[in-house]
């Protein structure tokens, strides 16, 4: 009779093991398995798959459909008139690239966040362009209005000098987020006439 009852037992084991479903907490690690708080996520680098804390102790696979935008300019020099030093003033001139989950605007020179699109994302810029002689430029990333440290770069331009300045961060954006690009310089009555230019964002989590 022992054995009879361990044999039900141990088939039930078998069978509850085959039916769960392995949580992202099995894997990362970071709770027990089953255990959640609303708004917990993770990487499930095992099945390449992203969960999300729907309810508590319920995760559910999240899908992370392609999301990003361009902006670029390729011009014979747009001028930038920087009027007070340390004050950003915005590049304009912008040709729509390719977008998907963002509206791009070429009106007002920024990438939208589309709704279902906000997440983590890789902002990256360039630009080319020549500045007043002897003067120390800094380009930076604006989200809202405010500057994003994580995406800016300075550089001092030489008399004659095509100056080429880049940078890149990760930053999140929410739904309805506006991103630019901006420029500023040290000193007063400055100018920056460029050439090309790009602003791009991808989204790369949720």
């Amino acid at each position: 009779m022992k054995k009879l009852f361990i044999l039900p037992v141990v088939l039930a084991t078998v069978l509850w093991a085959g039916w769960q479903v392995r949580t992202v907490s099995e894997t990362s690690g970071t709770t027990q398995p089953g255990e959640c708080a609303i708004g917990d996520q993770s990487f499930d680098s095992d099945n390449g798959v992203t969960y999300r804390c729907r309810a508590t102790d319920t995760w559910e696979a999240v899908s992370m459909p392609p999301a990003y935008g361009q902006l670029y300019e390729d011009s014979g020099g747009t001028v930038i008139n920087i009027t007070t030093g340390g004050t950003f003033v915005k590049w304009v001139s912008s040709t729509a690239a390719q977008y998907n989950l963002t509206t791009l605007s070429t009106d007002d020179d920024d990438i939208t966040i589309d709704s279902g699109g906000a997440g983590v994302y890789l902002v990256t810029f360039q630009a080319s362009y020549i500045g007043s002689a002897a003067e120390i430029f800094h380009w930076g990333v604006f989200v809202g209005g405010v500057k994003q440290d994580v995406a800016s770069s300075e550089i001092k331009v030489g008399a004659g000098d095509m100056a080429s300045q880049s940078g890149s961060g990760l930053i999140t954006l929410s739904d309805a987020d506006l991103v630019d690009l901006r420029v500023t310089s040290t000193s007063n009555t400055k100018t920056a006439t460029v050439n090309h230019a790009q602003l791009t964002l991808t989204r790369v989590g949720i």
